[in-house]
């Protein structure tokens, strides 16, 4: 599920690629594979409250 929650990128498994990174230009987002090195600056990180459920799909 890729909604409207303020999500910016899109790591997918190679697997996926080819679904996802469709998505991920349809809604303007940035796409990455997860088998790739991350940049080395990815910007802060937001605080999160350690009481927080994650959020995994």
């Amino acid at each position: 599920m890729i909604a409207n929650y303020g999500e910016s990128i899109i790591v997918a498994h190679p697997d996926f690629e080819d679904t996802l990174q469709a998505i991920a230009k349809s809604k303007n987002l940035r796409f990455l594979l997860s088998s790739q090195k991350l940049p080395s600056n990815i910007g802060k990180l937001p605080e999160v409250d350690i009481a927080r459920r994650p959020l995994i799909f």
